[in-house]
């Protein structure tokens, strides 16, 4: 009988350190993997929680953002009706421009156009556009001069585009210019 037990006791430690070898074996094979997969799914719901809170907080800030547009475009308005010039204002602005610089630099005016340029859809653009002059003066050259040095030189900014000479007769020489001008408000 002793050595029954015996024999029932080491086949009881075999199965004891086959177990115990068997859950280590699970521990190392399974258990640890396991772990780490759940840290980083953790991490990437961390992750996209994070993610998910930023857009909240982009998504408010444009909401307030728009909840203020309807007050600024009514100061964008306000703006441009008390500084801007009107068109005609403009216009007027361009012929007194142009006559006083017919008059002090000695030429003659042939003649003077104006035209608004349009978009695509043949709008007439917003008063920050140009309004683009075209000016035929008569005159001695260097009086010619003189009066396109006046444009350039001008309180409105003027961008000449077109500089044309043409032969007159007796002595006098035509200058067709074709320019911008841009309104200081």
């Amino acid at each position: 009988m002793a050595r029954q037990n015996k024999k029932w006791i080491d086949v009881a430690v075999r199965v004891a350190l086959a177990l115990v070898l068997l859950n280590a074996l699970a521990y190392v094979a399974l258990d640890r993997p396991l772990a780490r997969l759940l840290v980083r799914e953790q991490q990437r719901f961390a992750a996209g929680r994070l993610q998910v809170l930023r857009q909240k907080a982009a998504l408010a800030r444009v909401e307030r953002r728009d909840a203020g547009l309807p007050a600024s475009q009514n100061q964008v308005r306000a703006f441009l009706n008390v500084h801007i010039p009107s068109r005609r204002e403009g216009f007027s602005r361009a012929a007194m421009l142009i006559e006083h610089l017919t008059h002090t630099s000695g030429v003659q005016l042939a003649g003077i156009s104006y035209h608004l340029e349009e978009t695509e859809t043949g709008k007439v653009r917003d008063p920050f556009e140009h309004l683009r002059l075209d000016v035929r003066v008569e005159g001695p050259f260097a009086n010619l001069l003189s009066f396109e040095h006046g444009l350039e030189t001008a309180s409105d900014f003027m961008v000449v585009h077109g500089f044309q000479f043409a032969s007159g007769q007796g002595g006098v020489i035509g200058l067709h210019l074709t320019t911008d001008l841009y309104l200081m408000p």
